[in-house]
């Protein structure tokens, strides 16, 4: 009977709980998003960046993303250009305003050993070297162009970026097959398809730390042949339409702008060996391909963790930081306000996903509304509870009437939470195939995790009006 009363409490005190019913949907939304949304992605997502960069997650061979223990000497280095890997690219602070570490920075090039330290996780399934070496393409006898030399193989997805060519090369003789980016920036006339250019490459050596190193003061040239062009598509930026008789936004496509040249793998090593002799080519950094992209952030965090040396971090959080600062993109109409670079001299961290503590701070605040919701409610009910303990009711049955509404609330809200939230998740684990069991098994653990946690809530902060309301005696209310 107790119980039924406190279901009717909920529905004649409804307007009095929404505030705290909010709340508890909030939170367990919140919870939600850290517990499934935020570790991963959908299968497709951020697809051009993973094909560009070889990978779903990134691996550099040092670690710049700070968080040092707090016992380190600390000094700040500046890194020099790195030309065999996109970590200067992406982070061209670490160039031009350093970074703290506790030891001075050494970039090694990964070795087998490293990549096959890496596939012994349960979720990483390919680890590709991304070759890449610096050179410049000989403008006249005076002038030269830098460009980086990227080894791109044959069962990339790259490949499908590659514009269609009015002819078809199918004899270069001598000279490598290289592919231009045609959205490369206006500076320089773009070579068509089918003209020779000169290609030229320093002196490459392993310097005695393990770090690679070139000299431009000594190169090599050699012949190359444009067979195609490429066009890497990146994001879309919208604005307002200045013309009030258009369309009320305007938008425009972006498109990778390094000057970075394709080669397949074989002409790619022709060019090494004649840089470097007989150095086994090295790569700057991997790209590791994982089996379930809904996972990802949990499965960067377990690889970090395990290898604090290096700097491991997702493709999705790389692109976001990239698209920032527009470090690889460029646009011909959008204002230059919506995709200009912005400067920024702080030391970049790992990207932290805070809603699992947010979550915490919102349960809170629901918990200590509801508690106070009871408490305010108790006075307009006091004369409710003497009338049933004049029945006989007990402390501990009135305990059980307040307890009920407490718990029905919480129900109702991280049910809602859940509903509202999950969805999302849902969509990320089909997308990346993950068997309908599983996917059963997961929406069940990750429910019950939030129902419990809301439901903890909501008994620790009514047992204290519950008491109050159980303490109410029948002399009290009649002299109320």
């Amino acid at each position: 009977m107790f119980f039924r009363l406190g279901f009717i409490n909920i529905s004649r005190q409804l307007g009095r709980s929404l505030l705290a019913l909010i709340s508890l949907v909030l939170a367990a939304m919140s919870l939600t998003n850290s517990l499934s949304i935020s570790l991963g992605y959908p299968a497709q997502a951020f697809a051009n960046y993973r094909d560009y960069l070889d990978g779903d997650i990134i691996v550099y061979p040092i670690n710049i993303m700070g968080n040092p223990a707090t016992t380190e000497h600390l000094e700040l280095y500046r890194l020099q250009s790195d030309a065999f890997s996109t970590l200067t690219t992406l982070y061209p602070h670490l160039e031009r305003e350093g970074f703290l570490a506790p030891t001075a920075p050494v970039l090694k090039p990964f070795s087998e050993t490293n990549k096959q330290a890496l596939l012994q996780h349960a979720q990483i399934k390919a680890a590709n070297s991304l070759f890449r070496m610096p050179g410049w393409r000989l403008i006249n006898d005076t002038d030269r162009a830098a460009l980086s030399l990227r080894s791109v193989p044959g069962d990339s997805g790259l490949w499908q970026f590659v514009e269609q060519t009015p002819t078809q090369l199918n004899n270069t003789g001598d000279a490598l097959p290289i592919w231009l980016n045609s959205r490369q920036g206006e500076e320089r006339p773009l070579p068509p398809v089918g003209s020779e250019i000169s290609l030229s490459v320093p002196r490459i050596w392993l310097a005695p730390d393990g770090s690679l190193q070139f000299d431009a003061a000594q190169t090599s040239e050699i012949l190359a042949v444009v067979t195609g062009h490429y066009a890497l598509p990146t994001r879309v930026i919208s604005w307002p339409n200045p013309d009030p008789s258009g369309d009320s936004f305007l938008s425009e496509q972006g498109y990778f702008s390094q000057d970075e040249v394709w080669l397949q793998p074989e002409a790619w090593q022709q060019l090494w060996q004649l840089a470097a002799g007989d150095l086994p080519a090295a790569a700057g950094s991997l790209g590791l391909r994982v089996h379930d992209m809904s996972i990802l952030e949990s499965t960067v965090s377990e690889l970090q963790v395990a290898y604090p040396e290096w700097t491991i971090i997702s493709v999705p959080n790389l692109v976001k930081q990239a698209e920032a600062a527009s470090l690889l993109d460029s646009f011909q109409r959008a204002p230059r306000e919506y995709w200009a670079e912005r400067q920024s001299s702080a030391q970049h961290a790992f990207p932290l996903d805070v809603s699992r503590t947010l979550s915490v701070f919102i349960y809170l605040n629901a918990g200590l509304l509801m508690a106070a919701r009871m408490l305010t409610g108790a006075a307009a009910r006091k004369k409710e509870i003497g009338i049933l303990k004049a029945l006989g009711a007990r402390r501990r049955d009135i305990i059980y009437m307040a307890l009920t509404e407490a718990v029905i609330l919480c129900l109702i809200g991280s049910t809602i939470g859940f509903v509202i939230s999950y969805p999302a998740a849902v969509f990320q684990q089909i997308t990346n195939k993950v068997p309908w069991a599983q996917i059963g098994g997961l929406l069940a653990k990750n429910y019950g995790i939030i129902l419990g946690q809301t439901l903890a809530i909501g008994v620790l902060f009514g047992l204290l009006p519950a008491w109050r309301l159980s303490k109410l005696t029948v002399n009290e209310v009649l002299r109320s």
